[in-house]
C-alpha cells in the first residue's frame, strides 16, 4: 500500500463508538509510517460459501479504509476471519489468534447445516507494482471438508501450504504483521496504548521485533563495556610489560636449551651406536643359531633316514619270518606223510613176519612137497617184497633225516630272523628316542637364543622391534644398518614351533 493509503484494508467494528476509536487509531498509525514504505498489493475481494454462519457472501474492497458496519450476527467477523483462514500458512506465525484459528480445527469453519459438506473461501489480491497497465489479480482459495481435509489453490491451481506461504510473502502479504492485519481484540488494545508503545509496535512490525530488541541490547552492552574496555587496555599494557620481561628470560633460556639440544643430539648418536653394536652381537648369535638349527635339521634328516632303513629291515625280516613259517609248516606236513608211510611199511613187515612164522610151522609139521613148493614160491615172493620194503624204508628214513636237517636249519633261520626283527625294533625305538631328545634340545636352544635376540633387538630398536622379529620368523629378508654395511637376515631353514 502507498503512504497516502490507510494500512488496514478491512477494519471490523461492532459499534459506532468502536468505529470512531479504531478510525482515529488508524489515522495516527498512518502518520507514523515512513515515506519509504510501499506495499506491492492490496485486498480487492472476499468470497464466502458455507463459511461459519455465512451461506454465500461476496464483498469488494478498495485501496484505503474500508468499513463494515452492521448489527451483531450479520457476518462481519466472518469476512475478517476468512482473510486469515484463506492465508492460514502465513497466519500461523501470528502472536494472537481467535479461538477458532488458534485451535486450527478446520471443521469449525463449516456452516452447520445438514446438506453442507464443505466450506470455501476465496480472496483476490491485486499486485500494484506491475509493468502492464492492467494490474494482475491473484486468487487464493481454500476448501475444507467435514472429514478434516483442507486444500489450497492459487489461481485455480492446487498448491502446497509452504509454497503458498512463499508466494504470499513475495507479494508482500504478511498477516502476522500489525501493519497489514489486526484482529478485533488486538485493534481495541492498540487504541488504548500510548504513542511510545504504538511507535514501538510499528517499528517491530517494520524491522522485526527480535532485531529491534537485539539493537537495544547491543547499545546497552556497548555503553556498559566502555569503562571495561578502558580497564582492559590498562591491564593489557601492564601485561605487555610483564610479557616483555618474560620474553627476555625465555630468550636466555632458549640459548641454553639450544646448547643442551646439541649435547642431547650427540648423546643420542652415541646411544644409537651402542644399540647398533648390541644388535650386531644379537645378529651374530642369530647366525650361529641358524647354523646350529641347520645342523640339527641335517642330523634329524639322517636319523629319519636311518629310521626308514631300520623299518625297511624290519619289514624284510618280517617277510623272511613269514616265509620260514610257511616252509616249516610244509616240512611238518611232509614229515607227517613220511611218518604215515613208515607206519604202513611197519604194518606190512609185521604181516610178512607173521606169514613167515606160519610157513615155519607148516614145514615143521611135514607138509607135502607140492605144497612146500608153493610155500617156497610164496616165501621167495615175500622175501623180494621184504627186500623192496626194506629199501623203501631206508629211502624214507634217509628222506626223513634230510627233512629233519632242513627243519632244523629252518628253525635256526627262524630264530635268527626273529632275533634280527627284535634288534631292528630296538634300534628303531632308540632312533626315535634320540630324534625326540634332539628335537627338544633344539627347541630349547632356539627358544633361549630367540629370547636373547629379541631382548637385544628391543633394546636397540624399541619402535620397530616387534615388526622386525615377526618378519624374521615369517622367513622374510630384513635389511638393517648403514648403507655401506647392510645386514641381511636369511629366512629360517625350518618352521619355528
Amino acid at each position: 500500500m502507498e503512504y497516502e493509503e490507510i494500512i488496514l484494508s478491512c477494519i471490523l467494528a461492532d459499534g459506532f463508538d468502536r468505529l470512531i476509536k479504531l478510525s482515529a487509531a488508524c489515522v495516527q498509525l498512518q502518520r507514523w509510517i515512513p515515506l519509504t514504505i510501499r506495499h506491492t498489493s492490496y485486498l480487492s475481494r472476499i468470497i464466502l460459501r458455507d463459511f461459519l454462519g455465512v451461506e454465500h457472501g461476496n464483498i469488494s474492497l478498495i485501496p484505503g479504509v474500508n468499513i463494515l458496519q452492521g448489527p451483531n450476527g450479520l457476518g462481519k467477523s466472518s469476512f475478517l476471519k476468512a482473510i486469515a483462514f484463506s492465508c492460514m500458512p502465513v497466519t500461523k506465525r501470528a502472536v494472537k489468534l481467535p479461538k477458532e484459528l488458534a485451535q486450527f480445527d478446520v471443521k469449525l469453519f463449516i456452516r452447520k447445516a445438514a446438506d453442507v459438506k464443505r466450506a470455501t473461501v476465496s480472496v483476490e489480491l491485486v499486485a500494484k507494482d506491475c509493468v502492464s497497465s492492467q494490474p494482475p489479480v491473484v486468487t487464493v482459495t481454500r476448501t475444507v471438508t467435514k472429514q478434516g481435509r483442507s486444500t489450497f489453490k492459487l489461481n485455480n491451481r492446487t498448491i502446497r501450504p509452504a509454497d503458498l506461504d512463499e508466494a504470499l510473502l513475495q507479494m508482500d502479504v504478511d498477516l502476522a504483521s500489525p501493519l497489514q492485519y489486526v484482529f478485533q481484540e488486538n485493534a481495541q488494545a492498540s487504541a488504548t496504548l500510548t504513542i511510545r508503545h504504538r511507535l514501538s509496535l510499528v517499528l517491530q512490525a517494520l524491522v522485526g521485533g527480535r532485531e529491534l530488541s537485539d539493537m537495544k541490547v547491543d547499545i546497552k552492552r556497548q555503553t556498559a563495556n566502555r569503562a571495561k574496555l578502558s580497564q582492559d587496555t590498562t591491564a593489557l599494557e601492564q601485561e605487555y610489560k610483564s610479557k616483555s620481561e618474560e620474553l627476555a628470560v625465555l630468550q636466555s633460556q632458549y640459548s641454553r636449551a639450544c646448547e643442551f639440544a646439541a649435547m642431547s643430539t650427540e648423546l643420542k648418536e652415541l646411544r644409537t651406536l651402542l644399540h647398533w653394536r648390541r644388535f650386531e652381537v644379537a645378529h651374530n648369535d642369530y647366525r650361529s643359531l641358524t647354523r646350529e638349527n641347520a645342523d640339527t635339521t641335517t642330523a634329524r634328516d639322517h636319523a629319519a633316514a636311518d629310521l626308514e632303513d631300520a623299518q625297511q629291515a624290519r619289514d624284510e625280516a618280517a617277510i623272511a619270518l613269514r616265509d620260514a613259517q610257511a616252509e616249516a609248516q610244509r616240512v611238518s606236513a611232509l614229515m607227517g606223510e613220511q611218518v604215515r608211510a613208515m607206519r604202513g611199511a611197519r604194518g606190512e613187515l609185521q604181516s610178512i613176519e607173521s606169514a613167515l612164522r606160519r610157513y615155519d610151522d607148516e614145514v615143521a609139521e611135514g607138509v607135502n612137497l607140492g605144497r612146500s613148493t608153493e610155500g617156497l614160491e610164496s616165501v621167495e615172493a615175500i622175501e623180494e617184497k621184504v627186500i623192496t620194503l626194506s629199501k623203501e624204508a631206508k629211502r624214507i628214513q634217509k628222506t626223513l633225516e634230510v627233512q629233519k636237517d632242513k627243519k632244523r636249519e629252518l628253525d635256526e633261520g627262524l630264530v635268527a630272523a626273529m632275533e634280527e626283527h627284535r634288534q631292528a625294533e630296538e634300534e628303531a625305538a632308540e632312533l626315535r628316542r634320540k630324534a625326540t631328545q634332539l628335537h627338544q634340545s633344539v627347541q630349547r636352544a632356539y627358544a633361549s637364543q630367540l629370547i636373547h635376540a629379541r631382548a637385544a633387538f628391543n633394546t636397540a630398536f624399541p619402535d620397530a622391534a616387534e615388526a622386525t622379529i615377526v618378519s624374521i620368523l615369517k622367513g622374510d629378508k630384513l635389511t638393517l644398518g648403514p648403507a655401506d654395511d647392510q645386514q641381511v637376515f636369511p629366512p629360517l631353514p625350518c618352521k619355528v614351533r
